[in-house]
């Protein structure tokens, strides 16, 4: 069985820096059944609120 070429992309950066405008521009310009987005913003905790002592 021949193998299909994949392609990873990786986007990453501090939070409001543009990673998800850019990976939907990227996703723009694709067909979108073969391409697979894995989207960390769901997993994002807000830490800025907590003391040191919470934190660590």
């Amino acid at each position: 069985m021949p193998h299909k070429k994949v392609i990873v992309i990786g986007i990453a950066g501090p939070a409001a820096s543009g990673k998800s405008l850019l990976a939907n521009s990227l996703l723009s310009n694709v067909s979108q059944e073969q391409v697979v987005v894995i989207n960390a913003d769901n997993y994002y905790k807000d830490h800025s609120k907590l003391s040191v002592e919470e934190k660590n």
